[in-house]
């Protein structure tokens, strides 16, 4: 059965300023390493100290997809995403 990952990725541009990536994969570790080799998405690239924040997984790329659209759309959604997450990391 695949699994399809919807994740978001906390960096620090050149600044300090931080900021979040939402993404989709089959293959989270993979797609992290092309991040921070600079192969993934251009919004990465030249950014430092990635983390994935958090991460959901789903059996159809459907789902997967319709997700990281709505994460990307709904701000409010995406930080109560990761203020979640921080929690339980508590």
């Amino acid at each position: 059965m695949a699994v399809y990952y919807v994740y978001i990725i906390r960096c620090k541009g050149r600044h300090g300023k931080v900021s979040h990536y939402t993404g989709y994969t089959n293959d989270l570790v993979r797609r992290f390493n092309e991040h921070r080799s600079g192969k993934g998405a251009r919004f990465l690239a030249g950014k430092k100290e990635l983390f994935v924040v958090c991460y959901e997984m789903f059996t159809k790329q459907g789902d997967a997809m319709r997700r990281e659209i709505e994460i990307k759309r709904d701000h409010v959604l995406k930080h109560e995403l990761i203020e979640k997450n921080a929690a339980h990391d508590q």
